[in-house]
């Protein structure tokens, strides 16, 4: 493997696009039925469903957008994220060890505006930022 190629792991989309769903879906059923008489449990429990609203609805945002925008995906893909990349955002030292769940788009075949795509990618921040609120508003 060549210095600075990036290792990834495929997934296809039925699969990948499934198991999104159904991280975001037990999270959603976890959510409203932690423990909430044991703090500790509270915490280690909301902190997963954190993570899985965070890591999940990043990509399967993407996806659904996309879709509706005529962006064509390949496939799903466990590997380093693009935004390693950018100098001075992530330490050196972190980079290697920050893998992310992407989706590799098929430029060739989608038929989406600029528009289409701009929407398609503001999507996905738009997702990871927003739907983890539910924790600590359920929480509180």
């Amino acid at each position: 493997m060549r210095k600075g190629q990036k290792t990834k792991f495929h997934i296809n989309l039925p699969l990948g696009t499934f198991l999104c769903i159904i991280a975001i879906l037990f999270s959603i059923i976890l959510l409203p039925n932690l423990p909430f008489e044991n703090e500790i449990f509270t915490l280690i429990l909301g902190m997963l469903c954190w993570f899985l609203l965070w890591f999940f609805t990043h990509d399967l945002a993407h996806f659904i957008v996309g879709i509706i925008a005529g962006v064509r995906f390949h496939y799903y893909y466990l590997g380093r994220s693009d935004i390693i990349k950018l100098k001075g955002v992530i330490p050196d030292s972190l980079k290697r060890t920050l893998i992310v769940l992407g989706l590799k788009i098929e430029r060739n075949r989608s038929r989406a505006s600029k528009a289409g795509f701009a929407a398609m990618y503001l999507a996905g921040p738009l997702a990871s930022i927003l739907t983890p609120f539910a924790v600590p508003v359920t929480i509180l």
